[in-house]
């Protein structure tokens, strides 16, 4: 039907139609049609990654239609042929053909397919396309896609080329979205390999310094990588360009790379370029170890780090991050540590496994529970990197069993009157502060945050002939100590001053304190001088094999108190003094749950016991003066398995220890004496005759504070 709908003359004529009986080919792929003899574009794609196109043939004739073998160029290939080789009428069927790709050049060539067909009969056309290391997607590209808000596209038309690649780029205004706005380029089915990733974009003043850009699709999951885009890219030049890149990355084979610029916490405007990937060459790839601790990155048997000074039970930690900059897969293996087990690796490597431009973290501690001093040595990370295998570095840590508040240090107060003295050496740090006589007023020094154990606590001061006899220092739970300022401090000299022990303190618990004052109580018959106050922890005796794996029971002060008694006696006969027997005699042993493997330890009168010897338990000895549950094999007391006191710890042994302690012994590093620094289950310690005139040399003329 023709009608007059029309701006303009109509006019009516011959109408013709046609049968058509002979089958008709229609192909078609990408929502378009190709013609017989015509041309379909496998456009571009990077070296690896094939392209893949699927054909639909239809059937417009009136009979069946028949379809032949498909013949394909070098560089292509069937991927599947006709589902079907006789259409009917209307029906359809595909076949899909890939670009390989497997190697970089030009491709080209025909494919032709033969059949029952009146015309076009073989059926041909031409498919071209191209494969090269690198490949780049521009916004506006195809793999090229936006999200959310509306981005801004800028276009130069004039001007330095290179400044927009393409003279384009994406502009998104805003900054601190919700992260809902993005671009991403995406680069499909790539081929097995290592992928430098690069990208392009003209900076700006307003442009975010945190643009969020993640990386995804590659072997050890996304990675984000913050780029400042008020500067231009500082990379290498390429494609008439200038590229930052962003790293390289691991893909495992038909894989989807893709990267996301995001506006998450951007601070200011993000801009949306071109992205650019580059096939590195294989074999020529290899992991690259680097190491930081926190921000500070790590030279390999060149760097150090010193993790600081810990007061005893203290930890000192640091997190180092592992990277692997390199191109191939980093493996990593033992990490091993300096020392005696004072450095231990407190949190695990996250994976031991780094792919291209992965990291992982783990932590070193150092536990300061053993002897003071500096503990230093080499940390060594096996790795496959093949010039830096093991990856090494220096780490040092110190454990103090010192504390020190000076006047003016935090912890140290004062009320009253005082007056404080500057810029005189003969004062610890060339301060001290003075309460004239007649005057009132108290300084107070707080150590807080202990750990459990025995302190001596000292004092410095100037000794004047105006300065109190009667200076009262008072430490809590302790009691007063009246010292005479007037005379120097002479029991031992440290940190560049001479001390004079007060007394001993005790910290039952973790987190404990020791607080000490001086004041005019009394009153003070002169000036008093308040300086520093030195406090030290006795070093402890450990459990020789650490802290039990099982808790045993505790033991009850009574316990204690029947093996203390057999303790004495045994150092009675051992030819002390009566000043000395006096000495143990005032030792007050305190049964506290002590720290770590530590069994015991002693400071001035006080000797603190561990309630269940490190979880080993006390072997308490109903008849400690005949040793009958032990055996003497090769100089050491053992009990066998049949002994009562087999698999648990000596009280006695750790009682005579620390009153060795008291006597003024130090700790030994040798092995089977009563005063050696660590004890094995299952064992007994005592001096024998020929080691007794050893132990008492250093005691019997000693300069012993406690005798005084």
């Amino acid at each position: 039907m023709l009608s007059d709908d029309a701006d303009g003359i109509v006019y009516a004529d011959e109408i013709r139609i046609i049968r058509v009986v002979d089958p008709v080919i229609k192909v078609e792929v990408d929502g378009g049609t190709v013609e017989d003899s015509g041309a379909v574009d496998f456009e571009d794609t990077i070296t690896g990654a094939p392209v893949v196109k699927t054909f639909t043939v239809t059937n417009f004739g009136e009979r069946n239609m028949a379809l032949g073998g498909i013949n394909v160029p070098t560089g292509f290939s069937l991927v599947s042929g006709f589902g079907n080789t006789n259409l009917a009428p209307g029906a359809s069927t595909t076949f899909t053909l890939q670009m390989d790709a497997s190697v970089g050049g030009s491709f080209s060539g025909m494919v032709s397919f033969g059949g029952d067909l009146a015309v076009e009969n073989p059926f041909n056309f031409t498919v071209s396309g191209s494969a090269a290391d690198s490949m780049i997607i521009d916004n506006g590209d195809s793999g090229y896609s936006t999200s959310g808000a509306a981005w801004n596209r800028e276009v130069r038309t004039f001007g330095d080329d290179t400044q927009y690649f393409q003279r384009d780029q994406d502009v998104l205004l805003g900054g601190d979205l919700p992260g809902v706005n993005t671009a991403t380029w995406t680069f499909d089915n790539l081929g097995a390999g290592t992928y430098q990733v690069a990208t392009h974009w003209l900076n700006h003043s307003g442009y975010a310094s945190n643009a969020q850009i993640t990386i995804a699709g590659i072997e050890g999951g996304p990675i984000t990588v913050t780029l400042d885009q008020r500067f231009y890219p500082q990379g290498f030049s390429a494609d008439g360009s200038i590229w930052q890149e962003l790293g390289n990355f691991q893909v495992a084979a038909g894989n989807t790379l893709t990267v996301t610029i995001s506006d998450d916490g951007a601070n200011g405007n993000l801009a949306a370029d071109a992205m650019r990937l580059e096939l590195l060459t294989p074999g020529s790839t290899a992991p690259e170890i680097d190491v930081a601790a926190g921000a500070t990155a790590l030279t390999s048997g060149v760097s150090g780090i010193d993790l600081g000074t810990a007061f005893f039970g203290e930890t000192l930690s640091q997190t180092f991050t592992i990277t692997n900059t390199g191109t191939n897969t980093l493996n990593l293996g033992a990490i091993t540590l300096p020392g005696s087990g004072e450095y231990t690796v407190s949190s695990p490597l996250g994976t031991t496994t780094l792919f291209a431009g992965q990291s992982t973290t783990f932590e070193i501690s150092f536990n300061s529970t053993g002897a003071a001093g500096v503990v230093a040595g080499l940390v060594e990370i096996a790795t496959n990197d093949s010039d830096e295998n093991p990856f090494t570095f220096n780490i040092t840590a110190e454990m103090t069993d010192v504390v020190l508040i000076d006047n003016g240090d935090v912890g140290y107060s004062s009320t009253g009157s005082w007056n404080t003295l500057y810029y005189d050496a003969r004062y610890f740090e060339s301060d001290a502060q003075r309460l004239n006589l007649g005057q009132s007023g108290t300084a107070t020094w707080d150590f807080t945050n202990l750990t459990a154990g025995t302190y001596t606590v000292s004092a410095t001061w100037l000794n004047d002939p105006l300065r109190a006899t009667n200076a009262e220092y008072n430490v809590a739970g302790v009691g007063p100590v009246v010292v005479d300022q007037q005379v120097a401090p002479n029991d031992f000299a440290a940190d560049g001053f001479n001390w004079e022990i007060l007394t001993a303190a005790v910290v039952v618990a973790p987190g404990g304190s020791i607080t000490v004052t001086l004041s005019d109580n009394g009153p003070a018959n002169g000036a008093i001088n308040a300086d520093a106050i030195r406090i030290q922890r006795v070093g402890p005796l450990m459990a020789a094999a650490g802290v039990s794996s099982t808790a045993a029971p505790s033991i009850t002060q009574s316990d204690l108190d029947s093996v203390v008694d057999a303790a004495l006696s045994y150092w009675e006969t051992a030819g002390l003094s009566d000043a000395q027997l006096e000495l143990l005699g005032s030792v007050n042993f305190v049964l506290t749950d002590l720290p770590d493997a530590m069994l015991g330890g002693a400071s001035g009168t006080t000797v603190l016991i561990d309630v269940n010897a490190a979880g080993y338990g006390w072997f308490v000895d109903g008849t400690p003066l005949d040793s009958s549950e032990f055996t003497l094999l090769d100089g050491s007391l053992l009990a066998g398995s049949g002994s009562d006191a087999f698999g648990q710890m000596d009280l006695l042994t750790v009682v005579m220890h620390e009153l060795g302690h008291t006597l003024g012994l130090e700790d030994l590093d040798s092995d089977g004496t009563l005063m050696s620094e660590s004890l094995d289950v299952s064992e007994r310690r005592l001096p024998s005759a020929d080691e007794l005139d050893d132990f008492f040399s250093g005691i019997a003329g000693g300069d012993n504070p406690l005798l005084d």
